[in-house]
């Protein structure tokens, strides 16, 4: 199969989508200008590759898949490697902002520029990480169904030694 080229990145989303596992959709965006990529690309839940590509890169374009359970993941061309894309994960839209820039963060990854192989590569490497570390973030059933967390309370105990005549 030959490579992706930059202008690739629309289709190799498309195919990408149909190679992973449940529903996946996939939408595309064209970046007139340097500013139109931020609005997108601000609630992308890392700070290596993909955090870096965003913040210092001119990027394009990008695409964003939407799969079960309301996933959203994040692509764009891998700055100074034409061979390879950059997926990342967009934080969950319930994530308090407490847990966003917590050590949980599901960093992205590069993948080839094979849409088999970069399913692959994401639900392998990527999916995992990103459900870990949403089931690590979750706050407590009882502030999940709306409920104040619950107060902790410090209890001391104080055990005075028997007198001795």
């Amino acid at each position: 199969m030959p490579r992706a080229s930059r202008a690739d990145l629309s289709s190799f989303a498309s195919k990408v989508a149909q190679h992973l596992s449940g529903d996946w959709s996939s939408d595309y965006l064209s970046h007139p200008t340097y500013p139109d990529q931020f609005p997108r690309a601000e609630y992308i839940w890392d700070l290596a590759m993909v955090y870096g590509a965003v913040s210092t890169y001119v990027l394009t374009h990008d695409a964003i898949l939407t799969g079960p359970d309301g996933i959203r993941l994040y692509v764009i061309d891998r700055p100074l490697h034409p061979e390879q894309f950059l997926v990342g994960a967009f934080a969950p839209d319930e994530l308090k902002e407490t847990y966003f820039w917590s050590n949980e963060i599901p960093h992205g990854i590069a993948v080839s520029s094979n849409p088999a192989r970069a399913a692959h590569q994401i639900t392998q490497r990527l999916l995992p990480r990103y459900k870990q570390a949403v089931a690590r973030t979750e706050p407590p059933r009882a502030i999940r169904r709306g409920q104040t967390e619950p107060s902790r309370v410090a209890t001391q105990t104080v055990v005075t030694p028997p007198e001795h005549p």
